[in-house]
């Protein structure tokens, strides 16, 4: 049993919906709160884009382990349907673009911090980390660890996370739907966030299979 069940009155089915959108919503305000860190900093102060990008995965991380619940978006997604799974993926577009756009309108936007011909724009990248986060977070939910190796990732890739909206498919989509680079088309954000998507999940089943012991893989 969670530790949060003890308190929550009877359990939830794997995946419900409000253990969907409990997880869809810790990362809604953590893509914000690194937002609005790295509008500040590219529009208050002079652009640094290796301290913006850690300060900003610092706030990302803080406000994900803050707000999501004990199981989190990598572990209460673990045994949803594909439905569920794009579900929870629309929904944290939808949130992650509309805080976008209203902090846009208040602080502005960052194209120079998220365009920066500096960085690689390589879906081998995005999916990497994208497959990366599936997997590993999935190892560790089976030893009850999946809400400290996501922040560990992301702190390990600080100076290249942010800029693939920390390797989330969805924050991916919107954050640069808002921010609207000249050199990378609508058609390829697109591209590039389903393969996120898609590869994330496939990196759960894949940390699924590996973590099943034995004994249960042969009752499946």
């Amino acid at each position: 049993m969670e530790p949060s069940q003890a308190f929550s009155g009877p359990s939830k089915p794997p995946g419900s919906n409000t253990d969907i959108l409990s997880g869809a919503g810790a990362l809604v305000a953590a893509a914000l709160a690194a937002q609005a860190v790295t509008v500040a900093l590219t529009k208050l102060v002079a652009p640094v884009p290796l301290l913006a990008a850690m300060l900003a995965t610092l706030a990302f991380c803080c406000a994900w382990v803050g707000l999501s619940p004990s199981a989190s978006v990598n572990t209460a997604l673990l045994r949803t349907s594909v439905r569920g799974y794009l579900c929870a993926a629309a929904v944290t577009a939808a949130g992650v673009f509309v805080g976008i756009r209203l902090i846009a309108a208040v602080l502005g936007d960052a194209p120079s911090f998220y365009c920066n011909p500096a960085v690689p724009f390589r879906i081998e990248i995005a999916i990497f980390g994208s497959f990366a986060v599936g997997f590993c977070t999935r190892i560790a939910a089976a030893r009850g660890q999946a809400q400290l190796i996501y922040p560990l990732i992301l702190f390990a890739f600080f100076w290249i996370a942010p800029f693939y909206a920390f390797f989330q498919g969805p924050v991916f989509l919107a954050t640069y739907v808002v921010t609207g680079c000249g050199d990378r088309g609508a058609i390829s954000i697109l591209l590039v966030a389903s393969a996120m998507i898609l590869t994330e999940r496939l990196g759960k089943g894949l940390g699924g299979w590996m973590s099943t012991p034995q004994n249960d893989a042969n009752t499946l």
